[in-house]
């Protein structure tokens, strides 16, 4: 009772966006290279065909297509956070390097794996016109 009950539905970023979202995340934070090229660079890693979730009627279910604004956040989060640990450790002042970016996005794959993506998979299907049975979906992790 007094709650609203209606939802909102609002588009995944595409690559465009998922860059501009990561750049006001990591506004302020020193980079050790070319910051917008580590961004791009990373943005590309999230969105590619190889960090596959789920097979669906044969096409790739990825990383990608549950990207979300909060999700970008995280990873970047990670990945300061594994530059300031590594800054720590060598006491060094270097910044945020692509590695660093490539482990948290591999943390956040990782963390998605067998996660229930059910609302994902609705979206998908959506985006690809096309209808899923329970059958169409093939895990591609934890085999």
């Amino acid at each position: 009772a007094g709650r609203i009950s209606h939802h909102i539905k609002i588009p995944r970023p595409d690559e465009s966006a998922a860059m501009t979202i990561m750049d006001i995340h990591f506004k302020n934070c020193p980079f050790n290279g070319d910051k917008h090229q580590i961004i791009a660079i990373g943005v590309a890693d999230i969105y590619s065909k190889s960090r596959i979730l789920y097979y669906v009627q044969n096409l790739p279910f990825t990383l990608g297509d549950i990207v979300n604004g909060a999700m970008l956040s995280s990873i970047v989060e990670k990945a300061k956070n594994h530059a300031l640990k590594r800054d720590l450790k060598n006491k060094t002042k270097s910044g945020v390097d692509l590695q660093d970016l490539r482990l948290a996005i591999d943390e956040v794959y990782k963390s998605q794996q067998g996660l229930n993506h059910v609302y994902d998979l609705e979206d998908f299907a959506e985006r690809n016109k096309i209808k899923i049975k329970s059958e169409d979906v093939v895990r591609n992790f934890g085999n």
